[in-house]
C-alpha cells in the first residue's frame, strides 16, 4: 500500500543524518496525492457533488495552488476563516443548491447569504443594531479588506458557475472543456508545478480522445466523469522505472523490470493477496465462467514477477507481531508457500525436524 506508506518513507529516509542520508525516490503514488494541480481539481469536482459544507469548501481554499489563483495569502485566509464564522455560513452555495437536497430552498446559512451579510458589514461597518431589509451586517471589512471578500467571492461565483454546468447529464464531446475550464479556474501553479498542470491537461485530452473514438451516443452523467478522470489521474501501474536511487513503487509496476536488490513490505497475512469481495449484483462473480479474471491469481502473479525481478538479494517483510499483545502474527500465505518450497531444498540431509528448523532460521528473522 504505498499511499499507506509514502510517509512513513519520508519520515524515516527524509530525516536521516547527512553522513547516513541514502537517496531515494517514491515513484508511482496516486497522483492524485502528489500532484496538487489534480488534487485541487479532483477535490472541486467532489464539492460541486456534495453539499458544499464549509469546511469542504475552505479546505479547497486552502490548497495554495487554489489560494494562488484567488491571489489570497495566508493571513488573508485566516481573515476568511473568521469571516465563515461571523457570516455563520454551514453549507450549500445559493438557495437553489439547497433545494436540490428535499429541503427548503431557502438561502439562510449558505454562502449567498453569508456573502450578502459580508457585503452588507462593508457597506455598514458600524453595525446597526436592527436588521438591515432583514439581514445583519457581518465581517466589517474595511479598507484593503475588500480585496480579499472580492477574491472570496470570485471564488464562491466560480464553484456556482461551474455546478451549474455539471447538474445534468451532457454529451462526451462536451465534457472535456468543462473539465479544462474547472482545473484553470480553479487552480494557478506556481512554477514547480507547470508540469504537474500538463500532466492533468494530457490525462483530460486522453479522455476526450477515448470518448471520441468510442461514438458512445448517450450523455454521461457528471459522476461517470469525475471517476473516469480519478481513475485516469491514479493509474497504479506506473513508477516502478530504476532512478538509480533506493525506488518505492507498487508491486504490480515491477513486471519485467529488473531490480539487484527487491524488498518488498507490508505482506502481512490478508493484505495481500487482498481479499476480494464482490459486490451483491456483480453477475460474473455469481455465474463465474472459464476465463473469467481473478484477482487473488493475478496478485499471485505478481508477486511471482517479484521474485523474478529480483537479480542478487530478495527481502520480504511483514508484521511478525501483534501491536496490542505481542502475539506472533502470520505472514501472507504466498510468503509461507515460498518457504514451504525453499525450507526442504535448504535442509542438510537426512532432512529431518531439526534439519528445517535450521533452515528456516536461516531464511526468517
Amino acid at each position: 500500500d504505498l499511499d499507506a506508506a509514502a510517509p512513513l518513507i519520508d519520515a524515516v529516509f527524509g530525516t536521516a543524518p547527512r553522513e547516513r542520508h541514502l537517496p531515494y525516490a517514491v515513484s508511482g503514488r496516486a497522483r492524485a496525492q502528489v500532484n496538487a494541480p489534480a488534487r485541487a481539481l479532483l477535490d472541486a469536482l467532489a464539492l460541486l457533488a456534495s453539499r458544499c459544507a464549509v469546511n469542504d469548501v475552505f479546505g479547497l481554499l486552502q490548497q495554495a495552488v487554489v489560494a494562488r489563483r484567488f491571489d489570497l495569502a495566508q493571513d488573508e485566509l485566516d481573515q476568511v476563516r473568521d469571516w465563515l464564522v461571523d457570516a455563520g455560513i454551514h453549507w450549500a452555495l445559493d438557495a437553489d443548491h439547497r433545494g436540490g437536497f428535499d429541503v427548503p430552498a431557502q438561502a439562510r446559512h449558505s454562502f449567498a447569504d453569508g456573502l450578502d451579510r459580508l457585503f452588507l458589514g462593508y457597506a455598514l461597518p458600524d453595525r446597526p443594531d436592527a436588521p438591515f431589509q432583514g439581514r445583519l451586517p457581518a465581517g466589517a471589512a474595511e479598507g484593503s479588506a475588500a480585496l480579499t471578500l472580492g477574491a472570496f467571492w470570485r471564488f464562491v461565483d466560480v464553484l456556482k458557475a461551474l455546478r451549474e454546468r455539471v447538474t445534468r447529464p451532457r454529451a462526451a464531446a462536451d465534457w472535456p472543456a468543462i473539465l479544462a475550464d474547472a482545473l484553470h479556474g480553479v487552480v494557478a501553479p506556481g512554477e514547480a508545478e507547470l508540469e504537474d498542470l500538463r500532466e492533468v491537461d494530457a490525462a483530460i485530452a486522453r479522455l476526450a480522445e477515448q470518448w471520441r473514438r468510442s461514438e458512445f451516443p448517450a450523455p454521461l452523467a457528471f459522476d461517470v466523469v469525475r471517476a473516469a478522470l480519478q481513475q485516469a489521474l491514479d493509474d497504479p501501474a506506473r513508477g516502478g522505472v530504476p532512478t538509480g536511487a533506493i525506488t518505492f513503487a507498487a508491486m504490480n509496476s515491477l513486471r519485467n523490470v529488473p531490480f539487484r536488490v527487491v524488498c518488498a513490505i507490508g505482506l502481512d497475512d490478508g493484505a495481500f493477496p487482498t481479499a476480494a469481495r464482490p459486490a451483491e449484483f456483480d453477475l460474473m462473480a455469481l455465474a463465474p465462467r472459464r476465463g473469467d479474471r481473478q484477482r487473488r491469481h493475478d496478485e499471485r502473479n505478481v508477486f511471482l514477477d517479484l521474485l523474478l525481478a529480483a537479480r542478487e538479494r530478495l527481502h520480504l517483510s511483514y508484521a511478525g507481531r501483534s501491536v496490542r499483545d505481542n502475539s506472533a502474527r502470520p505472514a501472507s500465505v504466498l510468503v509461507a508457500e515460498l518457504l514451504e518450497t525453499l525450507i526442504p531444498a535448504l535442509a542438510q540431509p537426512p532432512a529431518g525436524a531439526a534439519a528445517r528448523a535450521q533452515a528456516r532460521r536461516a531464511l526468517v528473522v
